[in-house]
């Protein structure tokens, strides 16, 4: 844990079908800007997100430290698609739009849902400390 982002959490997954397709997806979106900002530059998160060459951001769940980093993802692609677990309050919400989503938002239903041919997330209905409802695996 670095003391400028006290447990903030963002991951790029990458992985090849079968067939040699290739995709790129974001869980999660970090906490502190600064921090989240300066990993995706340091890492070519940022120039993979403008290029959109990352096809989806999946949100595992609202929890703060997984989640407020949005405004960073969203400055290097404002229509990335967004999986979030259903149940997302509607301050969660209004959360995606506040920070200048523009593209689709997919609320995923409890239980195993297939992404693509190898992949799915798993959404569990369940109630979470801090007023969170959901958590979504990949």
């Amino acid at each position: 844990m670095h003391p400028e982002n006290a447990g903030g959490y963002a991951c790029l997954i990458e992985l090849e079908e079968v067939n040699r397709k290739k995709h790129k997806y974001l869980l999660d979106s970090g906490w502190s800007y600064k921090w989240t900002d300066e990993c995706f530059k340091r890492e070519g998160i940022d120039k993979m997100l403008e290029n959109r060459e990352i096809e989806a951001l999946f949100i595992s769940h609202e929890h703060f430290d997984h989640f407020w980093g949005l405004p960073v993802t969203l400055k290097y692609d404002p229509t990335i698609t967004m999986y979030i677990p259903e149940g997302f309050y509607p301050e969660g919400l209004q959360y995606i739009k506040d920070s200048g989503h523009k593209g689709k938002v997919i609320k995923v239903k409890a239980g195993l849902n297939p992404v693509i041919p190898g992949m799915a997330s798993f959404v569990f209905a369940i109630p979470i400390i801090c007023r969170v409802y959901g958590e979504q695996s990949l």
